[in-house]
């Protein structure tokens, strides 16, 4: 786990970067961070002066022309505070929506991807499985598209969700505040203002929960009559890469489509191995108690994952 993730000081953190820490943090960046910084917010001042022109023209819109295409943003910007009339979200709250909704909507899903790579590559029976479905579905790498026939494939959305438990891309509890009055967890009184959370990694390797937790078994999440509908729906009632409720992600419909879409044209067109002599990713005895299994891919908890490798060979397959 990253300290910094789990920080006694947090709240402080928190009441100092208004208060000055912001710009301190902002100059000992490293330089990819103060790009990446300067792209979200002229990509945010952009599409607010595209706004802000939007609604100026929609005035004048004549009732038969269609209506401009309005996307997350636009209503961000729209929004009105109901007490004030006023905007709901100044600029730097939007900025603040941006850089969340690109580490969030990037960061998990490339997470989510190399961790794929790295358990597809790892076990030869779970790569050919795949493979074959893959190549046996689609006639044309142009063909893996989003819709019916790639939703078609079972195995390839049984390797996903393998996948996301496994190596979850976000292994640390997503927190709630226990309200006034207090709540009562498994015989346990916790007070109000206490936080809770279950983490995805522990939750996810619990042997009572998930059989063989520690293996890659895409199977657990394909019906058949040896893994009635039933089981799959027991472990479905924990299982929540993308958080359920009000907070659950609102980007997990595109995130699953774009690890379907990548991994299908990917191991359409290519063959891939582990690069020989290399082991990134994997677990290895240095890194410590929990973390030597050489077939679980390796992730640091900074609320994110923080990860390395897999190395990997890719080579254009033979089309007959």
């Amino acid at each position: 786990m990253n300290l910094s993730a789990r920080s006694p000081l947090r709240n402080l953190i928190l009441w100092l970067k208004p208060r000055g820490l912001n710009q301190v943090m902002g100059a000992c960046a490293p330089k990819y961070v103060k790009e990446f910084y300067s792209f979200v917010q002229q990509s945010v001042e952009q599409r607010y002066a595209l706004f802000a022109k939007t609604q100026n023209i929609e005035k004048e819109r004549p009732l038969n022309e269609t209506a401009p295409r309005e996307d997350m943003f636009h209503f961000l910007c729209a929004a009105r505070d109901p007490s004030t009339n006023q905007p709901a979200f100044t600029k730097t709250d939007l900025l603040a929506e941006a850089r969340l909704l690109l580490i969030a909507g990037t960061d998990t899903t490339s997470t989510a991807l190399s961790a794929s790579l790295f358990y597809i590559n790892n076990d030869p029976r779970v790569y050919e499985l795949l493979v074959s479905e893959i190549r046996s579905t689609f006639s044309s790498r142009d063909q893996i598209t989003h819709g019916p026939l790639l939703n078609s494939c079972a195995y390839l959305r049984a390797v996903i969700e393998e996948t996301m438990r496994m190596t979850p891309a976000g292994p640390s509890e997503p927190e709630r505040l226990v309200r006034p009055g207090g709540m009562e967890v498994d015989g346990h009184f916790f007070p109000a203002g206490t936080l809770l959370g279950v983490p995805h990694w522990p939750y996810y390797h619990n042997e009572t929960i998930f059989t063989d937790a520690w293996k890659f078994l895409p199977e657990r999440w394909i019906a058949s009559p040896e893994n009635p509908i039933s089981d799959i729906h027991a472990l479905r009632r924990g299982y929540s890469p993308f958080i359920k409720g009000v907070n659950s992600c609102v980007g997990q419909n595109m995130a699953l489509m774009i690890l379907s879409i990548t991994l299908a044209r990917t191991l359409w067109a290519l063959d891939c191995r582990i690069a020989p002599g290399t082991n990134l990713g994997e677990g290895r005895k240095e890194l410590g108690w929990g973390r030597r299994n050489k077939k679980v891919y390796q992730v640091d908890d900074a609320f994110v994952s923080l990860r390395k490798g897999p190395v990997l060979q890719f080579r254009a397959r033979e089309v007959r």
